[in-house]
C-alpha cells in the first residue's frame, strides 16, 4: 500500500510541474523537480530491500519528528509527540543522505532493470550524469538554488544589461530540465512493476519513448 501511495504521490508532483511550466513559473517547477527526484530516489531505495529499508525510512521520519517536537516545545511550548513517542524516537536513526541513496539505487537496479545506468566507474564519462548519482548533481544540486533562495534563483528576474538595472517578470526561456520529468517518473514506475507487477512496463516505456519522437 505504501509503495503504491508513493507512486501516486509522485504522479501529483509530475502534474504540478507540468502546470507550473505551462504558466512560465520555471523556478517553482525546478523546486518541484528537485522534490520529485528525492521522491523517486527514496522509493527506489526502499524497493531494494523493502522489509529492512521501510523500517529505516520510518525510523528517519521519527528522527525528524523528534527534531520538530524539540523545536516546537522550545519555541511555542507546544508538544508534537507524547512522552512515550519521545522515548521511542530517541532511538530513531537518520537515513543516509540523498547522494548515498542514489548510489545504492544505481548499484542495485542497473543490474536488474534496463534503463537504469550503472554507477560511475573509477573514471567519469559524460553518460554518468544520467545515472541517479549524476542526476543528484544535474537536478538536486542545481535546483537547490530555487529551493533554498540562492542568488542564482533571482537572475531571471534581473536585467543587468539595462541602465539603470531593472527588475522584471522572469523570462520563460527553453530549458532542458522538463525532459527529465517523464523518464525520472518512468523509472519509478518500472521499479513499481518489479515489486508490485503493476503498471505494464511496456506501456511505461512506450509513453517515455513517445516523448522523444518527432511527432509527439
Amino acid at each position: 500500500m505504501l509503495g503504491a501511495a508513493m507512486v501516486v504521490r509522485m504522479a501529483d508532483t509530475v502534474r504540478s510541474i507540468i502546470v507550473l511550466r505551462a504558466m512560465g513559473l520555471d523556478g517553482d517547477a525546478m523546486a518541484l523537480l528537485r522534490g520529485l527526484y528525492e521522491q523517486v530516489v527514496v522509493y527506489c531505495w526502499i524497493a531494494i530491500a523493502p522489509d529492512d529499508h521501510l523500517k529505516r525510512w520510518i525510523s528517519d521520519a521519527e528522527y525528524q519528528q523528534l527534531k520538530l517536537h524539540n523545536d516546537t516545545v522550545a519555541f511555542v511550548g507546544q508538544k508534537v509527540l507524547t512522552k512515550s513517542e519521545v522515548e521511542e524516537a530517541k532511538t530513531a536513526q537518520k537515513l543516509p543522505n540523498v547522494a548515498q541513496l542514489a548510489e545504492a539505487v544505481d548499484e542495485h537496479w542497473s543490474a536488474r532493470i534496463p534503463g537504469f545506468r550503472p554507477p560511475k566507474g573509477e573514471s567519469a564519462t559524460p553518460a554518468d550524469i544520467l545515472n541517479f548519482r549524476g542526476l543528484y548533481v544535474a537536478i538536486y544540486r542545481v535546483a537547490s538554488r530555487n529551493a533554498h533562495a540562492k542568488p542564482h534563483a533571482i537572475d531571471p528576474y534581473c536585467d543587468f544589461e539595462s541602465y539603470p538595472n531593472i527588475v522584471r517578470l522572469a523570462k520563460h526561456e527553453p530549458t532542458s530540465y522538463p525532459s527529465l520529468v517523464v523518464p525520472l517518473y518512468a523509472q519509478a514506475l518500472l521499479v513499481c512493476h518489479h515489486e508490485l507487477k503493476w503498471p505494464d512496463p511496456e506501456l511505461v516505456i512506450a509513453i517515455n519513448n513517445k516523448m522523444y519522437s518527432r511527432d509527439s
